[in-house]
């Protein structure tokens, strides 16, 4: 898209006073200066501009994004503008488009941004706990609790990380997490790889999500008993540990569930999706179950 097409754009509709533009664009477009005469009448103006071809120098960069560092873009209309170093080059309005996934180690890829008073951890929603290259237990030891300390916004967790198992040794609460996935099989002939159940549910009280392996079918009603606020949740069976002929056996069903869960089986309100190598559920939280017992009470006293 270029400059001309987005004039004629805005010429058609003059009354335009919010403006957001995503888009694949050539180098001429990320130009400031050209800008201030286009959005000068415009109250909120957001933009992503992914450049095509980009084969210019670091200086070239640092040209184009002082372009967005007049009083402008600075003062009168505080719009701050920052670029990474993604392919495609990317420079971007924050904090509408400041990157909310972050991995760890970091790739934070925000090189520059004309102003300071945004920090990049105070929008990170989403973390990757990768393993480092070296790819050891040493190597890879690290604070959840100081990781997470610092991204008031994080809710969610990837732990792709195998060699990670004593994150949780301190017994910290983690309550703001409420998505929290295992992007891995347990490796289960070494008994310091292993997370207790029993420990994930008490350092993640809150979760209303959960993607996880699990060894036994225990495991699994611990986890659907323990997060009271547990909405969705994907179970992965590990059959290093838990044989295909012993699952087959048990013939998982629904009412399996309402036996052997204490939670389900006083509330039934719940879906499954049973596989012979996983489990599906969605169920009514601690909120919803409450919720809909006052809308019920509300009823019967209407009725009344």
């Amino acid at each position: 898209m270029g400059i001309t097409e987005i004039k004629n754009i805005l010429h058609a509709m003059p009354c335009v006073k919010y403006l957001e533009l995503d888009i694949l664009c050539e180098i001429d477009l990320v130009d400031g200066h050209q800008w201030e005469s286009i959005a000068i009448n415009l109250i909120r103006f957001d933009f992503r501009f992914r450049v095509v071809r980009w084969s210019a120098c670091d200086i070239a960069k640092t040209n184009h994004l002082n372009s967005f560092r007049t009083p402008f873009w600075l003062e009168q209309k505080r719009w701050f503008v920052a670029h990474d170093n993604c392919k495609p080059l990317t420079i971007f309005t924050i904090p509408r488009f400041m990157p909310k996934d972050l991995e760890w180690p970091s790739n934070n890829t925000i090189e520059d941004c004309t102003t300071d008073i945004f920090k990049p951890n105070n929008y990170v929603e989403h973390l990757n706990l990768f393993p480092t290259k070296q790819s050891t237990q040493v190597e890879n030891n690290f604070d959840l609790r100081t990781l997470i300390k610092d991204k008031p916004r994080l809710y969610s967790l990837n732990i792709c990380n195998p060699l990670s198992f004593n994150i949780l040794h301190d017994k910290v609460v983690y309550e703001q997490i409420r998505t929290l996935r295992f992007s891995f099989e347990q490796d289960q002939s070494s008994s310091s790889s292993s997370f207790n159940p029993e420990q994930i549910c008490a350092a993640f009280p809150r979760l209303e999500c959960l993607n996880i392996s699990v060894e036994s079918l225990q495991a699994l009603c611990v986890f659907i008993d323990r997060l009271k606020y547990l909405s969705d949740a994907y179970f992965r069976f590990n059959f290093s540990i838990k044989k295909l002929c012993c699952w087959r056996r048990q013939r998982m069903t629904r009412q399996w569930f309402i036996r052997h869960s204490r939670r389900l089986s006083h509330d039934r309100y719940f879906t499954s999706a049973i596989t012979d190598h996983s489990v599906r559920l969605w169920m009514s939280d601690k909120k919803e179950s409450s919720s809909s017992s006052i809308f019920k009470r509300i009823i019967k006293w209407s009725n009344k």
